[in-house]
């Protein structure tokens, strides 16, 4: 006889917390706008304070929320915490996470940059400007490197004047710098001036107002990333495959 597995019961937070949202994609509570206090929410659904404040508290922990003790909790903008608790978790826990984020990453800038070279304002550019400039000059010690670089690519993403563009590479600070840090000890004899190279071109392909030519710098930027990452999983499966050969890794060469 088959057994049918029921469906997890929702919680009373959960609902409650889904109905105010609801609330908030309606205009019904925007950024910036005080929730009514918390007896009056509770008298509102039929619930417990601490039901209530269960609720409020999964809202805080999506980032659409601000709670303060003694004080009515406050609309905000969404930020992109949970999102990156998400992928870092999801990186992290697959052997295949890596390949995955430098793919996901690809798809994503490109389309960043194109839009980057279409938008970007003067200050955008002057900040890309200045940030290149100080990575030229700390292109060969990676404990500059690597925060100038995740800089320059949030910085091209809030270029692009999409905000979904700039949240989700917010998403992405931490997976970016593992990703560096990942293909640095893969290729320890990399050559700096040559991953740099591939910056400045991608840095004069926006300020040239080309989507074309953006699309393609940022495209040909991980071009190396992902090869290397991909002869590391092929490793990865021979090793656990001892009749398959074991791939020699790729030369030494930039990465993103």
């Amino acid at each position: 006889m088959s057994h049918v597995l029921a469906a997890p019961r929702r919680s009373m937070s959960q609902d409650i917390a889904d109905q105010l949202l609801g609330a908030m994609r309606a205009g019904c509570y925007r950024p910036g706008d005080a929730l009514p206090t918390e007896a009056e929410l509770a008298r509102q659904f039929g619930v417990s304070k601490p039901t209530l404040r269960e609720s409020l508290r999964r809202l805080a922990a999506l980032g659409v929320l601000t709670i303060t003790h003694g004080h009515r909790a406050v609309v905000c903008v969404p930020g992109a915490a949970a999102l990156a608790c998400f992928i870092d978790l999801s990186v992290a826990v697959d052997p295949d996470g890596l390949r995955e984020a430098v793919e996901f990453r690809a798809g994503l800038e490109t389309e960043c940059a194109a839009h980057a070279a279409e938008r970007a304002s003067t200050d955008d550019l002057s900040q890309l400007g200045a940030l290149i400039e100080q990575m030229g000059s700390g292109r060969a010690d990676p404990a500059r490197w690597e925060p100038l670089h995740a800089q320059f690519h949030l910085a091209l993403a809030h270029a692009s004047g999409n905000r979904l563009f700039a949240s989700m590479h917010q998403a992405l600070s931490n997976t970016i710098v593992l990703t560096s840090r990942h293909l640095r000890q893969a290729q320890p004899q990399r050559d700096a001036d040559a991953t740099f190279q591939r910056h400045l071109e991608l840095f004069e392909a926006v300020r040239s107002g080309d989507p074309l030519r953006a699309r393609a710098a940022m495209a040909h930027h991980f071009t190396v990333a992902a090869a290397v990452i991909a002869c590391q999983a092929r490793a990865r499966r021979a090793a656990a495959s001892p009749d398959l050969p074991f791939p020699s890794p790729p030369p030494p060469q930039e990465y993103s």
